[in-house]
Formats: C-alpha cells, sequence, structure tokens
C-alpha cells in the first residue's frame, strides 16, 4: 500500500467566551439557569500531508444547562384504561429565558382516560401526563408495551370504510419507552409547561401542551381535537407554576464527565478506515489484505502536524475482517481465522493495532479503536447464530479494551466508537467492561441500542458521545451539548456532546478508492 498525499483542511470549532464545561457553571441563585453557545466552524489553510487513508472528524463543544424534572411516574387509578403506579406528577423546570424556576404540579388532573381525534378518522386514546393507557382490554392492542397515548386503526390507516375503535384489529403507541426522561420546556410561570415523551412506535412521540388557565376548572381535559398530530392540548389551573429555589434547578443541570471534558479538551481527532476494504474487496478472503508499505510511524508524524490528539483506528468494520491477531473462539473450537494471523502479510505475524498503539504513544496522541457491533457479514457466511456471534463479539472487546490492547500504560484508551450502537443482549456486558477496563474513554454511540433508540435508559456509559447526524463535518447552530441526537436539545437530561465526522474524498467514500 502506497503513502498517498492528501490535501486536508484543518477544521477548528470554536465556542463562545465561557463556553467550555465545568468553568461555565455557576452554581449561584443568581445565575442564568441556560446559556446558549453558538460556534463556528473555519476551514484553515490546505497543507499536503502524505496519509494512508486517514479520516478526520471534529467535536462540537458548544454546551447547555439546562433544568430536569422528576422524571415521568403514574398514580392508582380503577379504571380499566389507566395505569396503576403511584407517585407524583411533579415538574421542577426553569423558564426557557433563564429568569426563573417553577414547580408545576400536575397531579391533580382527572385520572380519566379521553377519546380525541385528528383529522384522521382513527381516534385516540389519551391519558393525562404521568399516566399511561391500560389497553389490557382493548383487542386491538391488548398486548402492547404502556404509552400515554394510543391510537387505533383499522385494517388500513386511512380508510373509513374499516373497523375503528378498541375492537379494531391493532393499534400504535404513540410513546412509550422513555417514561423516565421526558423533554420539558417551560415559559414563566403564568406561561405552562410543554411535556414530550418519545418512544413510540415507528418514532412517534407525544407533546402536551399544558396551557395554564387559571379559570378553567381542575377537573378540565383536553381539547377533544389533536393540534397537529401528537400534540395534546390541556388547558388547566394545575399547568400554572409556583416559586421553587433557584439553587433546586441548579442542583440537577446535566453535567460533563471528567472523561468528556478531557474529550472536549482535544478537540480534533483522526478516524483511521484500514481494513480488508482498502484493497477494493469488501469482504474478500483474508489472503487479500497483504500491505507492503504500511508505516503508522508515518501516521503519527502527520497527525501530530496537523494537531490532532487522538486517534481512532477501525479494528473490525462491517464484513469482520479483524486488523490484529485475535484469538477468540469460534462454534466447535477453532481460532476465528477471519484476521491478519491468516493473511500473507508478514506471514501472518502482522499486527496493525499494537503498531498503531506504539506510533501514537510515542507522539502523545490518545488512541482508541472502533468495532462494530452493528454487523458482521464473515460470521453470517459462516452460520452462526446470534448468541454464537456475541460470545465471539465479547472475546474480541476484552482483547481490544483489556490487557492486550487496552492501552493501559498510557491511561487507557481516549475513545471507543460503535457505529450504528450495539445490540441489546451485549448492553451489560459492555456497560460493565467499560466501566472496569476503560472507564475514562469516551463513547462514540454509547446510548444508541439497535431497534430501540438513543435514550437514557441505553447508555453503556456515563461518557457518551452522540453522532451530529452528518458526515458533512459541519453541525447546525446553535449545537446543545445535552439530548440525544443531531443539535442536541437545551433541555436534555444527559450530557452527551456531539461529534462531527467527515471523510478526505468525495462521495462520503470512507475507505481509501484509488
Amino acid at each position: 500500500m502506497l503513502a498517498l498525499p492528501f490535501y486536508l483542511a484543518q477544521i477548528s470549532v470554536k465556542c463562545s467566551d465561557r463556553a467550555r464545561y465545568p468553568n461555565s457553571i455557576v452554581n449561584r441563585s443568581d445565575a442564568p439557569l441556560r446559556r446558549e453557545h453558538p460556534f463556528t466552524i473555519e476551514m484553515l489553510s490546505a497543507v499536503s500531508i502524505p496519509l494512508i487513508l486517514l479520516q478526520m472528524f471534529v467535536k462540537v463543544q458548544c454546551h447547555s444547562k439546562t433544568a430536569q424534572t422528576s422524571g415521568r411516574v403514574s398514580f392508582t387509578n380503577d379504571n380499566l384504561r389507566v395505569s396503576t403506579q403511584s407517585g407524583p406528577c411533579q415538574f421542577v423546570v426553569a423558564a426557557t429565558d433563564g429568569s426563573s424556576c417553577n414547580v408545576f404540579d400536575l397531579s391533580g388532573l382527572p385520572n380519566t382516560v379521553y377519546n380525541l381525534s385528528d383529522s384522521w378518522p382513527e381516534p385516540y386514546l389519551v391519558a393525562p401526563p404521568c399516566q399511561t393507557v391500560d389497553t389490557s382490554g382493548c383487542s386491538a392492542c391488548a398486548k402492547a408495551a404502556p404509552a400515554g397515548v394510543v391510537q387505533l386503526l383499522g385494517a388500513k390507516d386511512a380508510d373509513p370504510k374499516n373497523a375503528w375503535g378498541c375492537n379494531g384489529p391493532r393499534c400504535i403507541r404513540c410513546d412509550g419507552d422513555d417514561f423516565a426522561s421526558p423533554k420539558i420546556v417551560a415559559g414563566g410561570a403564568t406561561e405552562g409547561i410543554n411535556i414530550t415523551y418519545g418512544g413510540g412506535d415507528a418514532g412517534r412521540f407525544v407533546t402536551y401542551i399544558m396551557v395554564c388557565d387559571p379559570n378553567a376548572p381542575r377537573t378540565n381535559g383536553p381539547d377533544p381535537l389533536m393540534k397537529q398530530a401528537y400534540y395534546v392540548t390541556w388547558r388547566t389551573p394545575l399547568a400554572c407554576g409556583t416559586p421553587a429555589p433557584p439553587t433546586q434547578c441548579v442542583a440537577t443541570l446535566p453535567t460533563p464527565t471528567p472523561a468528556l471534558t478531557a474529550w472536549q479538551e482535544r478537540e480534533i481527532g483522526a478516524l483511521i478506515h484500514f481494513n480488508m476494504a482498502t484493497y477494493g474487496a469488501s469482504c474478500g478472503p483474508a489472503a487479500t489484505f497483504n500491505p507492503t508499505q504500511l508505516d503508522t510511524d508515518q501516521w503519527a508524524t502527520s497527525f501530530a502536524a496537523l494537531g490532532v490528539r487522538e486517534a481512532v483506528l477501525v479494528a473490525k468494520h462491517g464484513c469482520g475482517f479483524t486488523t490484529w491477531p485475535t484469538k477468540a473462539t469460534v462454534p466447535g473450537g477453532g481460532r476465528y481465522n477471519y484476521s491478519v494471523a491468516y493473511t500473507p502479510w508478514k506471514n501472518g505475524t502482522g499486527d496493525v493495532l499494537s503498531q498503531f498503539l506504539k506510533s501514537c504513544n510515542a507522539k502523545n496522541i490518545g488512541t482508541g479503536f472502533y468495532y462494530s457491533l452493528a454487523s458482521n457479514t464473515f460470521a453470517q457466511r459462516m452460520g452462526w447464530s446470534a448468541d454464537e456471534l456475541l460470545a465471539i463479539e465479547k472475546q474480541h472487546l476484552l482483547e481490544l479494551w483489556g490487557q492486550t490492547y487496552g492501552n493501559h500504560a498510557n491511561g487507557g484508551h481516549a475513545e471507543i466508537w460503535f457505529d450504528g450502537g450495539f445490540e441489546g443482549a451485549m448492553q451489560p456486558f459492555v456497560t460493565a467492561n467499560l466501566a472496569s477496563l476503560q472507564p475514562s474513554a469516551a463513547v462514540f454511540n454509547g446510548c444508541i441500542q439497535k431497534g430501540a433508540g438513543n435514550n437514557a435508559s441505553n447508555c453503556v456509559s456515563p461518557n457518551s458521545v452522540r453522532w451530529i447526524g452528518t458526515e458533512s463535518g459541519t453541525a447546525p447552530n446553535p449545537t446543545w451539548s445535552t439530548g440525544f441526537s443531531g443539535a442536541g436539545d437545551p433541555n436534555g437530561a444527559v450530557f452527551q456532546p456531539a461529534e462531527c465526522d467527515t471523510t478526505l474524498q468525495n462521495g462520503d467514500q470512507w475507505f481509501y478508492n484509488g
């Protein structure tokens, strides 16, 4: 493999003054409760640096401060269609302009399920905030998981000739799996509160627009018509807040872990795609991999010249080839044989990962590995079951994070990449071993469970970093360090800053394509 010259544009991400946690956190009663930090992305003068398949990413470091709520709770009711959990429905939240901190106590809302509609013929069963609809009496969705709003459908969504209602053929959960971490937006005490629950089927969410109306009866229910889809408007005196001590809001602000602060200070990183696909065959036989001029010292020298302070190397991509001589065993007792140990490179004694670690450590560049838990084409070809593949993946991760490649002599890895997240069955293993083996590593996509979305209950590490949502190398303005996707959420409950990754080639091409 020849070292090829690439023109690189250094990308710097800057935030306004006092934009970096923890310096911008001021635990004073007169401190602003929310602060937005715009950023700029600058293209500096290009420099010609010879690299082998270097891809670069930058980190968005613009921060937010936000109050949190007590979470989603439910209380008892004998109605068949209302949940039977108990607890207050109370939210302590700062106004969006930072002017006040108020308590919104919705515990007195009626314990009733309401039938709402919108422009479509299907009805909605709507419970108050902090309650869920008990659908056990509905044949349409008797086995559905709890939800605050349920949409009852006929055989075809928009065909009024079909049966609609509780005994129809099916239902849709409009919210569902993030009850403990709703998104809260509030104005002043007289401006009401908006409560959004996600986790519904096919990405649906429900927003309760709780309007402060001191003249409405406490028994008032929601408006009979949805405002657009999945927006419930509710006029009630219970949505009028009462003042809370400012310290109560400040105390619950999400803040970065020391690992995330260090990650943000590193600012620029390199993401190196060097694997089987480098040679034109995305999942070719092991013998395809045979570099002739691999020089990881040259990589590290280029990183240092660019100002890179951490580098992440693809250890295994989707095809399943490992660039280290893994000793993992496979079903039947053999060795995992889709690795550098089964290639002509250095007669099977080569080890890209060891060379990479040595080179980066010599330049004081933080390290990390990309490992795709979302796919393995080689495993599919071998016919291994999902459980058999999980057993192999666990062995691989222990090698990458443990004594062999964990870089513990240099403080462990700077960042660990999960492209596409992780399988739910892997969550307990990943959580435990990140905590014990790599507690100081930032974890890219650390809150994304495959098929279950990106939320607090899925996080495998408190050091999680989210994807910015594009591979263009740019980020929206503003971008918040709280939230679970894209530009973030100023009212997010978890500090999870964003990372921008981008390629050096056209057409979103991550591996070298000569």
